[in-house]
């Protein structure tokens, strides 16, 4: 579960800078979503900076158990549970989701950058690393553990703050996968929103989100390197 700020050793400039001040967490906070929507791809990887940055130098006051990163009650339950969800999660959304999307923007969802991989299996085993350390841990620790938080710091711990954070999550992390066009951006906004409902819902533990996106991911992967990525489409 999530600490209170109030809760956390006191904080020296630095914590305060990156998670106990309005105003500076506001321009932070601000820099994050404009860096991934104005620069959809590549413009992710500012929040990422930002967020690791600000972990490392604030460990001594807690910023780990404000983001969610604190060990879970049951280590085994929580993998579980994130695999489940995670597997159940990409399988509804290549079977039902992914081709509903594709009906509504009329675009199809591009993959073209995982098409080296099919029977690929160096190359497989490569991009699940890369889904797991940038997709798993520091996509949530961003787009979760550090927004989710902040822009409920600055507003509040109530239901509208937790819409206001959640859209505020999903919809930046939805750009950032513009490189799959429109469908590949809705349907990311629409797995973001589903990883921050699970993040608030399972108390602040960002191990949820963090191990269904990696389990979610490694299902998607798998697919792609058996070619089985469409095969299983309702429509």
């Amino acid at each position: 579960m999530i600490e209170n700020d109030s809760l956390t050793s006191q904080p020296n400039k630095l914590a305060t800078f990156f998670f106990h001040g309005k105003t500076s967490v506001a321009i932070i906070v601000l820099i994050m979503l404009l860096a991934t929507v104005l620069i959809p791809g590549v413009g992710a990887l500012i929040p990422m900076v930002i967020t690791v940055t600000a972990l490392l130098c604030c460990l001594k006051s807690g910023s780990n158990r404000l983001m969610g990163l604190t060990r879970p009650d049951s280590v085994a339950r929580t993998i579980l549970f994130g695999a489940i969800t995670g597997i159940v999660l990409q399988l509804a959304f290549n079977i039902v989701l992914d081709p509903l999307f594709e009906r509504i923007t009329g675009s199809q969802l591009d993959l073209s950058n995982w098409d080296k991989m099919k029977g690929d299996f160096p190359r497989y085993l490569l991009w699940l690393v890369i889904g797991w350390v940038i997709g798993g841990f520091l996509e949530e620790l961003s787009f979760r553990g550090y927004l989710i938080t902040r822009v409920q710091h600055l507003l509040g711990r109530n239901t509208l703050s937790a819409t206001i954070a959640v859209l505020a999550s999903a919809i930046p992390f939805g750009i950032a996968h513009m490189y799959q066009d429109w469908a590949g951006a809705l349907s990311a906004a629409a797995m973001g929103a589903c990883f921050a409902v699970l993040f608030i819902r399972s108390r602040y533990n960002l191990w949820i989100p963090i191990l269904a996106h990696g389990f979610a991911n490694t299902t998607d992967l798998t697919l792609i390197y058996l070619d089985l990525q469409k095969a299983f489409r309702l429509f």
